[in-house]
């Protein structure tokens, strides 16, 4: 550092004292409160006025206050809402948002500092003038210019500021000032720009590799507050009592059992900055262009250029594995090297098994001391061990947290496509015993995603696992063997049916099997039982080690597709227990069962039916768990994972989890009360009554229109989960009383005051089919027997419903006969108290016709020869807004059979393969074929049938 002063002549009279009373006056004309200023330059000495305007400069409330707050602050001096997110205490402003990079320039940066401190050191130097005048001195200045730079390690100030002061004939004249405060924000800054441009290109930055090469030269903390990131770069600073921290963060994308998405290179591009050296990825232009000094802007969005690729700014960071600043580096004990980093879990990782609320971990090894960071929370992002190989020929053991690819498993029908390490983290589960949906064996994940499970979110996922059993000839039922691959197939497609939380407890409530309803039997106990950790075959680094660049796709789950159509088509199915009534319907699909009376079929099979739901915490949890660990930071989904009595609070960035039941009464009943529905509709009160049921609720004054959604809330008094269903005080395990909430596709929040409720009003039509399924009649005349559900040639009825339902079911039945339908809610805190009110939402929908399928053949033409796989195509149309079961229907020579079933959506081309066997017969073959498509109301087949002749490829 250096001071330039021009000084003409030195005449100055004053003492400590004065110089104090101009201390004491700045001190009162800012507002920043610091500790006390250090004993002050004394005018009256030689060149004291000089070394009292470097003293304002240096002061610490001044221009190392603003260096400390610009670089805590990712580069700007102030945080505008929506800019940062807090975490644990501190803010973090976002430097690359889901947009774009918007990490500012070292110019920008430059700028805020000067703008901050320039009247605060004019104000200090007014001070010291006003006491040079109060001694009769007559002073006279220029105007104040100043500028600051941001170099390596030091921030440099330079004050052009005239002043003269003369007494008598005696004259002292300053002006120019070069202060350099030795802090080393270019330092920080040069790391904050690359670590953001690889969190942009390629997801990731490797902290821990980063610290290894360059000997601990900053320390990197990394934290994953879902769902961003956060970063603490910490630079000791010999001109400070601590360090200097540069602060910020990645915004991330909340994708909870869903897509992963980042940045999109759309209009986005590289901003080379000159003035440092330093390259931005995915930058926008007009911000490229709007910084000074000429920025060149082009369409590269990662900056993937070699230049770009090795520039590091002005700082030249030190190369070392061995050496960290002055000493050699150290590790962190025995069989813990220094660079070392290995992977922590909340319990074994075995494929599938693991537990809802567990997290990834990654823990590393630099310079003596152990780094901690979590994977993305839901078990989005999973923890994966493997090692580098030194020069030397040691191998040092790395882990790094990547992205869990587990979205498209379910749709593997292999193990070589299951286990493709390339494309996907999944893992080939053998099944246990024989089952309708893949009696091969399953593909799922090899790590289990999260779920928002308390919003009920995934159930689509969950309901991957619904599953058909063919059981065995002249058994009453499956045999447990199927029982058991349909619950563990249930639990291991993520926060799924009756599996453990991270704290040992077992929610329940999730699985449903309709064979334990029957005989009151029991998953067997070792389906739910954890793997040991030595068992190798689940050790979790057989997975790939992957580099993050072959992983910058965007995953979903797949949805809306035929499989989904038909998982989809279980739900309303099992729920409306047409796998009872008339199970021959229900497994068409695969074409598994002879064309023989249903009564005759029965004494050959029984049908087993597995309904997967999202996972239920337990009723009660000891919430102070989820914060245990100070290193395994309690989040939403951890600590809501513990109990349905635990609350999550976060507090300036950080997690609580609280006892519900400490505060609240639970002696006062649970109220359940309507709170406000979407335009264009409005409701009014209602009540219904019979001799031994009273219910109230709302009635919606518009008529609804098939296929649109009503979406309305409701509040309880307290946390409750609510469920609806088509009775009145249901109770939530009698799933099949629950098909209005499955047909009608509402989505209840669980666990709250507030529910959103959205129902999509399917046509009368359909609706009235189902309700009277659930209450087994055909008409109103049949109401004395209501109820009673049995399997054919049983003698006792599964379900009963009591005498005092019957008169509500005749009205339920009589009501939808006119179009209008009622939505019972009924709720549950977690205590398991349940309101008492049979609270209702009514709605009558419009019966608007829909018209047949329309369905026409495409291929092959009639009289098309063939090989034995044939691809039958054809294009279906309807008005339809949900799907259409369409069958393949070939004439043998004992007559039609349907071959195969598909589920489609309306007004698209779909192809059915299927092998056409001659068998016996002679060849070649000639089959008649054609298609039938059924929506909600009718069956539509091709207008005429088509001919084709299969023969062996050899005779071809």
């Amino acid at each position: 550092m250096a001071r330039k002063g021009q000084v003409t002549a030195f005449i100055v009279v004053g003492i400590l004292i004065v110089a104090a009373a101009a201390l004491l006056w700045y001190v009162w004309s800012i507002s920043i409160d610091v500790p006390d200023e250090p004993e002050p330059i004394t005018p009256g000495t030689v060149g004291s006025l000089a070394q009292y305007v470097e003293g304002c400069i240096r002061d610490p409330r001044i221009t190392p206050l603003a260096i400390r707050t610009v670089a805590e602050n990712g580069g700007m001096f102030s945080l505008d809402p929506g800019s940062f997110r807090t975490y644990y205490h501190q803010d973090y402003r976002y430097l690359l948002t889901r947009q774009s990079n918007v990490m500012p320039s070292r110019q920008q940066m430059e700028d805020e500092i000067n703008s901050r401190i320039f009247s605060p050191i004019q104000q200090c130097i007014q001070g010291g003038i006003d006491i040079y005048k109060s001694q009769g001195y007559d002073v006279t200045r220029e105007q104040m210019q100043m500028d600051v730079r941001i170099t390596v390690d030091e921030v440099v100030v330079e004050l052009d500021y005239p002043i003269r002061m003369e007494l008598g004939e005696s004259v002292q004249e300053v002006s120019d000032f070069y202060v350099s405060i030795d802090m080393p924000l270019g330092r920080l800054y040069d790391l904050a720009f690359q670590i953001v441009n690889a969190e942009a290109a390629d997801r990731h930055f490797n902290k821990d590799m980063w610290m290894y090469e360059h000997g601990s030269d900053i320390s990197i903390h990394k934290h994953k507050p879902y769902p961003d990131i956060t970063y603490d770069l910490v630079k000791f600073s010999p001109d400070m009592t601590d360090n200097l921290t540069f602060r910020f963060a990645i915004q991330g994308e909340d994708s909870a059992g869903g897509t992963q998405t980042w940045v999109s290179p759309a209009n986005l591009g590289c901003c080379f900055n000159p003035y440092d050296s330093s390259y931005h990825a995915f930058y926008n232009q007009q911000d490229c262009d709007d910084i000074p000094n000429a920025a060149y802007y082009s369409n590269d969005p990662a900056c993937s250029s070699p230049a770009a690729a090795s520039s590091t700014g002005l700082t030249s960071f030190p190369s070392s594995k061995t050496v960290c600043g002055d000493h050699d580096c150290r590790d962190c004990g025995k069989n813990i090297p220094h660079g070392s980093s290995w992977c922590v879990f909340d319990a074994i990782e075995a494929p599938g098994y693991a537990t809802v609320g567990s997290r990834h971990f990654k823990r590393s090894c630099i310079d003596g001391e152990v780094y901690y960071e979590e994977c993305r929370d839901f078990r989005e992002g999973i923890c994966i061990e493997g090692y580098i190989e030194e020069e030397d020929g040691q191998r040092l053991n790395y882990a790094q947290c990547r992205p869990n690819r587990w979205q498209d498993c379910v749709l593997q029908g292999n193990l070589q496509d299951c286990h493709d390490r390339e494309a996907r983290d999944c893992y080939w589960l053998s099944p246990i015993a024989d089952t309708l949906m893949n009696s091969q064996g399953k593909c799922i994940p090899y790590v289990s995603p999260g779920f928002r499970f308390w919003n009920r979110e995934n159930d689509d996922i969950c309901d991957y696992a619904n599953n058909y059993g063919r059981c065995i000839e002249g058994e009453l039922t499956c045999r447990r063997e199927w029982i058991d691959d349909s619950a563990m197939h249930c639990f291991m497609l993520g926060d799924c049916g009756n599996y453990y939380n991270f704290a040992a407890s077992r929610g329940m409530g999730s699985y449903t099997n309709y064979q334990l309803d029957l005989l009151d039997e029991s998953v067997s106990t070792r389906i739910y039982e954890v793997p040991s950790w030595e068992e190798s075959e689940f050790r979790i680094t057989k997975l790939k080690l992957d580099k993050f660049e072959s992983n910058r796709a965007a995953y979903s789950p797949v949805r809306d597709s035929e499989i989904d159509s038909f998982f989809l088509w279980f739900k309303d199915e099992a729920s409306s227990w047409e796998i009872c009534e008339d199970a021959f319907d229900c497994v068409d699909p695969f074409n598994l069962w002879p064309e023989e009376p249903l009564e005759e079929n029965f004494n050959k099979f029984v049908v087993g039916g597995a309904y997967c739901d999202v996972w239920n915490a337990p009723k009660e949890g000891q919430c102070s768990i989820c914060s245990a660990d100070p290193h395994r930071p309690c989040s939403e989904y951890r600590c809501r994972s513990v109990g349905t009595n635990c609350v999550p609070i976060q507090q300036e960035g950080v997690w609580e989890c609280y006892d519900s039941w400490a505060d609240v009464d639970y002696y006062t009943p649970l109220v359940i009360e309507f709170g406000s529905i979407q335009p264009p509709y409005t409701v009014r009160d209602e009540s219904l009554s019979t001799d031994s049921l009273l219910a109230s609720g709302k009635s919606i004054d518009e008529n609804v229109i098939p296929y649109s959604t009503v979406e309305f809330t409701l509040s309880t008094n307290r946390w409750a989960e609510c469920s609806v269903s088509s009775l009145p005080l249901s109770d939530f395990s009698a799933s099949h009383l629950n098909a209005l909430n499955i047909i009608g596709g509402a989505g209840i929040s669980t666990f709250g005051d507030t529910h959103t409720v959205r129902v999509t009003a399917y046509p009368p039509e359909l609706l009235f089919e189902r309700l009277n399924e659930i209450f087994n009649t055909s008409t109103l005349l049949e109401g004395t027997t209501l109820g009673n559900f049995t399997y054919p040639g049983m003698e006792n009825p599964i379900l009963v419903v009591p005498d005092e339902y019957q008169n509500v079911i005749n009205i339920l039945v009589s009501e939808a006969e006119q179009d209008r339908f009622y939505f019972f809610f009924r709720c549950r805190d977690s205590k398991g108290t349940y309101d008492e009110q049979n609270f209702y939402v009514s709605m009558e929908i419009e019966d608007v016709p829909v018209s047949p399928p329309d369905v026409s053949l495409v291929y092959p033409g009639d009289g098309k020869d063939e090989f034995q796989e044939v691809p039958f195509r054809f294009n279906v149309q309807d008005d339809t807004k949900g799907s259409l079961r369409c069958g393949l229907y070939i004439n043998y020579s004992s007559g039609w059979t349907r071959a195969d079933t598909t589920y489609v959506a309306p007004n698209s081309t779909y192809e059915i393969s299927y092998n056409l066997t001659p068998g016996t017969l002679e060849k070649p073959n000639s089959y008649l074929w054609n298609i039938g498509c059924k929506d909600e109301n009718t069956e539509s087949f091709g207008q005429e049938n088509h001919t084709v002749f299969v023969y062996p490829s050899s005779d071809i």
